[in-house]
């Protein structure tokens, strides 16, 4: 089952975990960008390599599947 990593935000505006771009650096993005992990503990791999940042201003992060 494919699943992608979803920010839940406090204000109810989700955002999804992108591709990263040629220089490997990830963004919030639309559903529809969002990058598709094969396996769940890939997607949770991908949330603990993520930078401080997108982790310490309220936004929480979780791999959910594609359904």
């Amino acid at each position: 089952m494919p699943f992608v990593i979803k920010r839940k935000s406090r204000t109810g505006f989700d955002c999804w975990l992108s591709v990263p771009n040629a220089n490997g650096f990830r963004s919030l993005a639309s559903r529809e960008s969002a990058e598709v992990f094969h396996k769940y503990e890939d997607g949770n791999i991908a949330i603990r390599k993520l930078p401080p940042a997108f982790k310490g201003i309220g936004r929480t992060f979780s791999v959910e599947p594609t359904d």
